[in-house]
């Protein structure tokens, strides 16, 4: 890497730096070096600063690891900077040698008396059994090149010399074999019982092995459910040096003169080879990344509609359990994000909403508010934190705003009713007799999705949000939020009918939908287009992940076989004007009768009152709509 790439992160070090370092004897010998001193050497040596002053990392490395044979914390750098190097090789016979030195009791084992620590010995010789038996089968299948599996034969070295290395642990959680991940998970979780994220680690390991289509793995969600059953979220840090003397080259250019023998701190040092650690692409950060986390939410999202009610509840709250363990973590990352388990709460609060257990979706909405609360504590430490300081700092600043507003509290259940369901009454307004409110949307020049209320007619133009907002008009999210409070505080279980009123938008309603928990057709949420082909497309696109949809059809003669063949397959509903659909003596025609399919009678409340008991008592009628909706025209682009 070189000095340009990042000279101005090391003036900001430089200029104001607080870090006192002592100058050291440059002469001083090789072995009255620490081990911090060899380690940041080696690391220094990765630096391009031009003029050919960039070291060799591998022999710096290597002379650090002769100095110190059975230090781990050099052992472990080394092992990740020789995946700088390609083609790298390892004999068999040396590989076999770290294995069964690893697999078998060490002679200090003896005299040791604690049998809680004998068994953790002995539990560490087993999981290392195994990962030696798996490299070993993997080895001989490569015949003898272990390019592959180096990183995998360098951790398993480590814990031959300290098998409470945790990091070495987590780093195999990387292997591409399963086996060996797996069981790094488990000697992980083994070896800090009070640990969830190791746990967690196991289920997002689990879930990678299923295909992209296929459904959540449960023995990942009894991994999440072992892990939120310990009090601890903790990522293992790597061993940085602390205590070295480094300086700038007294060679640099005039361009960089203001470097030139300046100490570099450990904030520096640790910029420097994070950002080549960046740039490079080596593996390295959490031991499990918080992207890692957040797509299992939602993989869990996408799928656990599909199962039965109660297995859907009980994976959410699975994975909310995850969102409040990351919430008093030691990572910014993840009190930043949090797995995004606010997705999951709305899902849990829509259900709840949807059962009439409201005395559990305020619980659930009191812990999605704490969850977002922290995020935005973390974020504002985030902000008050100088990048001159030591980056270390920004972890420790959100673990402790995190620790400071703790609150344990539980992941609510959420009571099933056993009421038969009702059919829907959907209207503009928003009132206790009506279970759906409908709502028009239609989205902005700069493509955010807004309500048209009921006194409001459609912009003629299109416009961006500024102005959309200063006529009035609301976004659809604050919409949603507001009627999630208005269900919980009125105790009403009602849903939301929108009208897509723009044919090229659904991608941006469908991230609506996603983020605020309508994500299957069991929520009460329904989704109604004018455009048949805009219905076709969003179902195609978002098969697995959608509301229920509605075709609406415009107003016309009473319906026929010919009118039907309009109907898309893809249509769960049917939007129908009254007069297309009952006959002058109240009737359902017999065309709707014999069709198979579900209609939504659209009507004046004076029609809708003449149809109440063709409505109540026929299994094709799913409900109605005092609107006018069926007359209106479709905002074109």
């Amino acid at each position: 890497m070189r000095i340009s790439c990042l000279i101005a992160i090391a003036t900001l070090y430089v200029v104001g730096c607080d870090v006192a370092l002592a100058q050291t004897d440059r002469s001083v010998a090789a072995a009255a070096k620490s081990e911090d001193q060899w380690i940041a050497e080696a690391m220094w040596s990765l630096i391009d600063f031009g003029s050919g002053s960039q070291g060799d990392p591998l022999t710096a490395f290597n002379d650090a690891a002769r100095a110190y044979p059975q230090s781990s914390k050099i052992g472990y750098w080394q092992g990740r900077f020789r995946l700088f190097a390609s083609g790298q090789q390892t004999s068999l016979s040396k590989f076999v040698e770290i294995a069964e030195q690893l697999s078998k009791p060490d002679s200090n084992e003896e005299a040791v008396a604690d049998p809680i620590t004998q068994r953790k010995l002995a539990s560490a010789r087993n999981f290392s059994k195994v990962i030696g038996e798996r490299l070993r089968d993997r080895l001989n299948n490569l015949q003898n090149n272990t390019t592959e599996v180096w990183f995998e034969v360098v951790f398993h070295d480590l814990l031959s010399r300290d098998p409470d290395l945790i990091i070495a642990w987590s780093r195999l959680l990387e292997s591409s074999d399963p086996v060996i991940a797996l069981t790094a998970a488990d000697a992980w979780a083994e070896r800090e019982p009070e640990n969830a994220l190791p746990l967690y680690a196991k289920a997002i390991l689990l879930q990678r092995q299923r295909g992209k289509g296929d459904p959540i793995d449960p023995s990942a969600i009894e991994a999440l459910e072992i892990g939120n059953s310990r009090p601890a979220c903790l990522a293992p840090d790597e061993p940085w040096p602390d205590e070295f003397d480094l300086r700038f080259p007294d060679s640099l250019g005039p361009e960089q003169a203001e470097l030139r023998g300046q100490p570099v701190s450990r904030a520096m040092l640790r910029t420097f080879v994070e950002g080549l650690f960046l740039t490079e692409g080596i593996f390295g950060g959490s031991a499990i990344s918080e992207s890692a986390i957040r797509d299992l939410g939602g993989k869990i999202l996408e799928k656990s509609h599909q199962l039965s009610l109660e297995e859907d509840i009980r994976y959410l709250r699975a994975f909310a359990g995850v969102g409040t363990h990351l919430i008093h973590s030691n990572r910014l990352l993840y009190g930043l994000t949090a797995g995004s388990a606010d997705r999951v709460l709305n899902r849990m609060e829509t259900i709840a909403i949807d059962q009439e257990d409201f005395s559990h979706a305020i619980e659930i909405a009191n812990l999605r508010d704490h969850i977002f609360t922290l995020r935005r504590m973390c974020s504002e430490g985030y902000r008050t934190v100088s990048a001159k300081e030591d980056q270390l700092l920004f972890d420790r600043v959100a673990t402790q705003i995190m620790e400071d507003n703790r609150k344990d509290l539980p992941i609510p259940t959420i009571e099933i009713s056993q009421k038969p369901r009702p059919k829907w009454m959907i209207s503009e307004t928003l009132d206790a007799k009506n279970n759906m409110w409908m709502l028009e949307l239609f989205d902005s020049d700069n493509n955010e999705v807004f309500v048209c209320g009921r006194d409001q007619a459609l912009p003629s133009k299109h416009l961006d949000s500024d102005e959309l907002s200063r006529c009035g008009y609301q976004k659809l999210e604050q919409v949603i939020q507001d009627f999630r409070a208005t269900n919980r505080n009125e105790q009403q279980s009602r849903g939301l009918f929108m009208v897509l009123n723009s044919p090229y938008f659904y991608l941006n309603v469908f991230g609506s939908c996603y983020l605020n928990g309508y994500v299957g057709r069991r929520d009460p949420c329904i989704l109604a287009f004018r455009d048949p082909k805009s219905l076709d497309f969003f179902q195609k696109k978002y098969r697995d992940v959608t509301p229920r949809l509605a075709q609406i059809l415009p107003p016309g003669d009473l319906l026929d076989q010919e009118a039907l063949y309009a109907v898309l397959d893809s249509a769960d509903l049917v939007v129908v004007p009254y007069s297309r659909i009952i006959t002058s003596d109240g009737l359902v025609c017999s065309v709707a009768l014999a069709s198979g399919k579900k209609f939504i009678v659209a009507g004046t409340l004076e029609e809708l009152l003449q149809a109440e008991n063709a409505i109540r008592d026929n299994t094709c009628l799913a409900g109605s709509i005092e609107s006018d909706l069926v007359l209106r025209v479709e905002r074109s682009d």
